[in-house]
């Protein structure tokens, strides 16, 4: 279960036994989903005062979404206006290309689509999927952002196993400065993220910052992410250098970037050795 965005599926494939979490296969077991198309969970006050000068684009991201290998993804579309609205979410796949979501009720669609009265709200679940491979995919609301808005529901379900189930709410194409997470490769335990970049025809690049709980920067790297595309990643296992440690994720734009933004939308989730998992949100610079 890609769970922050694309490992090449989210947490790939484990089962508990006894309690104990055993791992099939780590290369898709993220415990961070970010989305290039920068997701903020917590947004800065000033930031309505700004906003005539980012890019008028601010279409919401839905960093990963996935099934099989004992995952199953549920949209909850909910309308939060006082007015009814219409709504559309299109789904790409790592690649960016259209992808044909499989959905438990409607079959393949490659968009959903509808109206929601005020206060309203409807669930569109993934099919059960006996697959011992994960398949991925992102998605974007196009219609009605700002009144609707999208939770991801991941549930996890293995006979004889307590099922697991951990939420994401759906986030901004892009932050203004910079965003943060804190991260724990400690104990047993592991980060996921996930980045998507939404944004149509603009490549993003951006700087991945790890420091530790002093505040100390122990790596840096550089990511790029091309216009519609999808990463994600085992935190550990893609960087070697944060085994055994923790502290805190900061994105921030590369030198020279349009509107100094981050065009990435992180989503993140922690990994309990026992088997559970949480959802870490992101934060804007303050």
């Amino acid at each position: 279960m890609l769970i922050f965005p694309t490992i090449q599926s989210f947490p790939g494939n484990f089962r508990v036994q006894k309690g104990i979490l055993m791992y099939r296969s780590l290369i898709l077991m993220l415990v961070s989903v970010l989305v290039c198309a920068p997701g903020v969970f917590a947004q800065k006050a000033d930031r309505g005062s700004i906003r005539g000068a980012l890019p008028a684009w601010e279409n919401r991201v839905i960093p990963h979404i996935t099934h099989g290998a004992t995952w199953q993804s549920t949209l909850i579309i909910s309308n939060v206006s006082t007015t009814s609205s219409f709504y559309r979410v299109k789904f790409y796949k790592p690649d960016g290309t259209p992808a044909l979501f499989k959905t438990k009720t409607m079959g393949d669609v490659a968009e959903l689509s509808g109206s929601l009265n005020a206060g309203g709200s409807t669930r569109v679940a993934s099919i059960e999927d006996a697959s011992p491979e994960e398949t991925r995919y992102w998605a974007e609301v196009v219609e009605g952002s700002g009144k609707i808005q999208v939770t991801v529901l991941f549930g996890w379900r293995v006979p004889g196993n307590t099922p697991m189930d951990v939420t994401v709410p759906n986030v901004d194409a892009y932050s203004t400065s910079g965003q943060y997470f804190p991260f724990d490769n400690t104990g047993g335990y592991k980060t996921a993220f996930a980045f998507a970049n939404g944004y149509e025809g603009i490549n993003s690049s951006f700087r991945l910052i790890a420091r530790n709980e002093a505040g100390n920067t122990i790596f840096t790297t550089t990511i790029n992410l091309n216009a519609k595309n999808q990463i994600a990643k085992l935190l550990p296992d893609e960087y070697p250098e944060l085994k055994d440690q923790k502290g805190m994720i900061v994105l921030k734009p590369v030198v020279g970037a349009p509107s100094n933004l981050v065009r990435c939308a992180p989503l993140v989730l922690q990994f309990h050795p026992s088997g559970s998992v949480t959802f870490i949100p992101a934060y804007d610079e303050f």
